[in-house]
């Protein structure tokens, strides 16, 4: 298998269910189709190529060069944060130094900076003061209410602690030093989840709990969790379950496909850093140990489908057919490290759709199915990081909403330690079957999707994983990572494996 073999793990976009008629023979070639542009620059389309309208922050073709126009400003005592108008900076100073320019002080507790009723008493110093609070608020200037808490991994948090659990003051989200971060108050979803021109505690992106960025003396950036303690859960109502048509539902799952509301983060080779909880459904096909040319550790991707097995993609299995040999990591997001949102589980079965076969232009029925090993007679459990995918019902219409994941290969070459995400659009058979892209092997066992003109595509580590797509506001598994040409080359894009191709034999053996 001279060239399939050399991309087994290498890259695939994604596909999608569609009945190989003349009227799903549709591909937008539009170049902002993956949007090109970095910080938050929006996409205009001029004829075969782009311009980026980047914000005022923001230079260069695709917005990535950094215009801080903090550097022309000096806040001698204070710090100098960014703004959406002219002249896009201003200073916020520390009491008791006094705008435009934090070099001019006021007399200490001559204006009262203490909140909620606090009182200003000067310190042995000029320039010092402490604030006195009423015992039912606390923090420096008294804006902290000491029953102060959040409710689960606090992404609704929107209380005023502004110190981390190092007892480091929080910068503010406006801070032109975050303008090299992709959490900032010029996020799309800034105002959603409570960023904005403040220092006060944040999860937005769906982290275990609150956090902040500061500064360390030498003026490196780091971030840490915020010293807020979490609300008795007892107080905590927990929300009513939704359901989902019957014929769908996992065995002993309440529900398949249904994901919160999170926010995606920094661009990743066409792709995004994806918030935790993103694709629950993910899975790592990992290796217990070392075999052959085989390094121990994540091999492929997989979707779980139901709480006893994965979907994953036949040539992910290439190293051992022996279920002994692997097991499977469910809720994961940084693959590099153990997290306390994961569940893992050895794999009891291991079963290649009878039709697999590798050529030497292609991989044909490239899909299998991995029992977990249950524990005390359960397999995986559903949590809010851990959920199976819906099995797909009917064939897909165009313009559907489509995922890709997985851990892969980024620009720099290397995969990503957190798991990565892309939307993208389907791409006709006849157009994929094209002699400048795969030249017509591409049958009804396979589904051709990305962007022709290149970007967006999954690769190594995502092989075996899932496209997903959202019909009636649920995500179905409508494809697996199979094979492609290289990555995000333009005309080659990735081949998927039709996962309603294979419903029979998937429903057969899982119910």
């Amino acid at each position: 298998m001279a060239r399939a073999l050399a991309l087994v793990y290498t890259c695939v976009i994604w596909h999608a269910i569609l009945p190989l008629t003349k009227s799903t023979d549709w591909y937008y070639g539009d170049p902002c189709l993956t949007n090109p542009c970095d910080n938050g620059g929006t996409c205009e389309t001029k004829g075969q190529t782009f311009v980026c309208h980047c914000h005022p922050f923001y230079a260069g073709r695709t917005c990535q060069i950094i215009n801080n126009p903090c550097r022309r400003s000096t806040c001698r005592h204070g710090e100098c944060v960014l703004t959406f108008n002219p002249p896009y900076y201003k200073c916020k100073c520390n009491y008791p130094f006094k705008p435009p320019d934090c070099k001019k002080p006021i007399h200490t507790c001559s204006r009262n900076p203490c909140k909620n009723g606090g009182t200003c008493r000067r310190g042995l110093t000029r320039r010092s003061f402490v604030c006195i609070c009423p015992k039912s608020f606390r923090g420096r200037y008294c804006e902290t209410d000491s029953n102060d808490c959040y409710e689960g991994n606090g992404e609704d948090y929107r209380g005023n602690v502004a110190v981390t659990q190092q007892g480091r003051e929080c910068l503010y989200w406006s801070s032109h030093l975050l303008l090299k971060k992709h959490i900032n108050i010029f996020q799309p979803q800034a105002e959603e989840t409570g960023i904005g021109d403040h220092r006060f505690c944040r999860n937005p992106d769906d982290d275990d709990k609150p956090w902040c960025f500061f500064k360390e003396p030498n003026g490196k950036l780091k971030w840490d969790f915020c010293a807020i303690s979490q609300c008795d859960p007892g107080t905590t109502a927990a929300p009513e379950p939704e359901t989902v048509p019957t014929s769908m539902i996992p065995t002993s799952f309440e529900s398949c496909g249904k994901v919160g509301l999170r926010r995606n983060l920094s661009r990743i080779y066409g792709g995004q850093k994806t918030a935790r909880g993103r694709h629950p459904w993910q899975v790592s096909v990992q290796l217990k140990i070392a075999l052959s040319i085989y390094d121990a550790g994540h091999q492929c991707g997989g979707t779980l489908i139901a709480p006893c097995w994965v979907l994953t993609a036949a040539h992910c299995l290439e190293a051992s057919t022996q279920a002994k040999h692997y097991q499977v990591l469910l809720g994961k997001h940084n693959i590099d490290q153990t997290e306390l949102n994961e569940q893992k589980f050895n794999v009891e079965q291991i079963i290649v759709h009878p039709n697999y076969e590798e050529t030497e232009n292609a991989l044909f029925s490239d899909i299998a199915l991995m029992k977990l090993q249950s524990v005390g007679g359960e397999c995986s459990k559903e949590t809010k990081y851990v959920r199976a995918a819906c099995l797909p019902d009917v064939e897909l219409p165009l313009n559907s909403e489509c995922y890709i994941s997985g851990w892969g290969v980024t620009k720099a070459g290397n995969g990503s330690k957190y798991l990565l995400d892309a939307s993208v659009k389907l791409i006709s058979q006849r157009i994929c079957n094209r002699p400048i892209s795969y030249d017509g092997v591409i049958d009804n066992t396979m589904i051709c999707a990305g962007n022709l003109e290149g970007g967006v595509d999954s690769c190594q580590g995502d092989s075996g994983g899932p496209l997903t797509c959202v019909k009636d506001g649920l995500y179905q598994i409508y494809g697996v990572v199979s094979w492609g040409d290289r990555c995000g080359v333009k005309d080659k894009p990735g081949v998927y494996a039709r996962v309603t191709n294979f419903l029979s034999w998937i429903q057969g053996i899982i119910y």
